[in-house]
Formats: C-alpha cells, structure tokens, sequence
C-alpha cells in the first residue's frame, strides 16, 4: 500500500509541473502577426531582448514559490519568449512549472 501511496504522490507531483501547451498555443496563436509595440502594450516590457539577423526575442520571466505541503516550498518559475521575424510576432514557446498562472496574469488568451 506504501508503494503506490509514493507511486500516486511522484505522479501528481510529476503532473503539477506540466502546463496545457495545447490550451495556451490556441490563444496565442491569435496574437501571431501583431507587432511589437501591440505585444508591450497587452503584456508590458520585456525582461530581455536578444536580435539575430531578422529576428528579435522577447523574454519575459516569472519566479516565485508554492507551498507544497509538510513544510516544502517548490521553486516555480516561467519563461515565455515571443520570437518576431520582421518585425510581426512569429512563433512563441514557454518552459516551466507555473506558466498556466503567469500567463493568466498577464490576460494572453
């Protein structure tokens, strides 16, 4: 019984830790094609910027902690980097554990 009492519990820990991409590539897809003031103007300025012959990225990050229960705290964090190919917005991805609240936070669907 203890076994798959810690079997359940890495599961769900394993599960906390990965965000719809198919939920959140559905909203951003409508903001593929703005340009980058339209993209600042929804989401605010970006941690980072980085340009690559035609293209420019735009990075924005998010850190925090969550309690996880029996004194634990889990480190979260988010990275979104939006990629803009003569200057519309192009392609996107996101890494971590609490982009899902990140990206409602910052209204991207």
């Amino acid at each position: 019984m203890r076994k798959y009492l810690l079997v359940l519990l890495g599961l769900c820990a394993l599960s906390s830790c990965v965000s719809e991409p198919r939920r959140y590539r559905m909203s951003y897809e409508t903001f593929v094609g703005i340009n980058e003031k339209e993209l600042v103007n929804i989401v605010g300025a970006p941690d980072s910027v980085y340009e690559m012959d035609n293209e420019k990225f735009l990075t924005y990050f998010k850190t925090g902690s969550a309690y996880a229960g029996y004194g634990h705290v889990v480190p979260q964090i988010c990275k979104i980097t939006f990629v803009f190919y003569k200057e519309r917005l192009d392609n996107w991805h996101y890494e971590g554990n609490m982009c899902d609240a990140y990206i409602d936070s910052i209204n991207l669907h």
